[in-house]
């Protein structure tokens, strides 16, 4: 192999081998950033290091270069390449009930780690001038196959689900029976392949679509509230129960079911909306949360959500603020 024409930044190679030696690739490491280079295949020469169209390494299967443009890859920075936007200074507007903050919240039917979170959504949008605005997705394995995490470490997942469900003191066990059909047991052996397309997966589909038509009506904190937090919370048979659900929270679900079976169509479209808006965020899970753009995935990261909100002015609402001040002075 011919090193001479490599950069002289180049401070160590590894060399590795795909679909046999014609096809080699090379990471090459330079002082604080990494950056890549392919050989050409049996020529021994070395791909332009770092021009926008040179294809540095082959991606994921699956996967294509370029990645498509996001608030994360516009704000990303090795420490030697600066951002191509820098992060937007907090907002300075008065915040109140006319005015208030908005955030979008891409979630899935099939989320463990966003009904965790549900009771902070809720108290949320209850005690703040704040706007979330609910924009369900279809869970992604029933669009290719593979749902949820890697198969190693999905029991671990389980596992840490339920401790935070009894840290939190919440009711939790795995939907009965679940929103997505896939492989998930025994636990040495599983795959969590998912069978897709509607015909296999009817459950996802129809409650997804549920849930499109509660966000048409602006009634995303009354679905997740029942529907969603049905799911999850241990009530067994829970499809045969969304309808009565969405009924005691003041929705007609009769008509939101007869309009989801006639027009399904209608409600994949909203869906499918949904999905690529949230792949702008740069961030792909079954739930996310994105203020101004910027990603916040997973029950984990809601005290950040928040933080970033009350720097950007975030206020209580009037009933609340007053609750808070007489609890207080007691």
């Amino acid at each position: 192999m011919n090193h001479k024409n490599l950069p002289d930044s180049v401070r160590d190679i590894e060399e590795l081998t795909k679909e046999g030696d014609d096809r080699r690739r090379l990471l090459l490491a330079g002082g604080a950033g990494l950056t890549a280079a392919a050989l050409a295949a049996g020529s021994g020469s070395v791909l332009a290091q770092t021009t926008d169209t040179a294809k540095r390494v082959q991606p994921r299967a699956g996967f294509t270069i370029p990645f498509p443009q996001n608030w994360a890859s516009d704000h990303v920075t090795d420490d030697v390449h600066p951002p191509i936007k820098e992060m937007p200074p907090p907002l300075t507007a008065n915040v109140n009930p006319d005015n208030p903050l908005e955030y979008d919240l891409f979630i899935s039917m099939n989320s463990a780690s966003g009904y965790l979170m549900l009771d902070r959504l809720m108290a949320l949008s209850e005690d703040y001038n704040v706007k979330m605005n609910f924009r369900p997705i279809l869970p992604r394995g029933v669009l290719n196959g593979e749902e949820g995490d890697f198969p190693y470490t999905y029991n671990y997942n389980v596992v840490e689900f339920r401790r935070i469900a009894k840290f939190l003191d919440v009711a939790f066990e795995l939907p009965n029976p679940q929103v997505v059909v896939q492989d998930v047991w025994p636990p040495l052996t599983r795959s969590l392949d998912a069978p897709i397309g509607e015909e296999n997966q009817k459950l996802a589909y129809y409650v997804s679509r549920m849930a499109a038509a509660a966000a048409l009506q602006h009634q995303g904190e009354a679905f997740l509230d029942s529907v969603y937090r049905m799911i999850w919370n241990g009530t067994r048979d829970w499809p045969n129960q969304v309808i009565p659900a969405l009924e005691k929270a003041g929705l007609d679900g009769k008509a939101m079911d007869d309009d989801v079976r006639s027009n399904p169509k209608n409600y994949d479209n909203v869906l499918m909306k949904n999905l690529s808006g949230q792949t702008t965020t740069g961030h792909e899970g079954d739930v996310v949360a994105a203020f101004r753009g910027e990603p916040f995935p997973g029950q984990n990261r809601f005290d950040q959500l928040f933080w970033t909100l009350k720097r950007n002015g975030l206020t209580l609402k009037l009933d609340s603020a007053v609750f808070l001040a007489a609890s207080h002075a007691d």
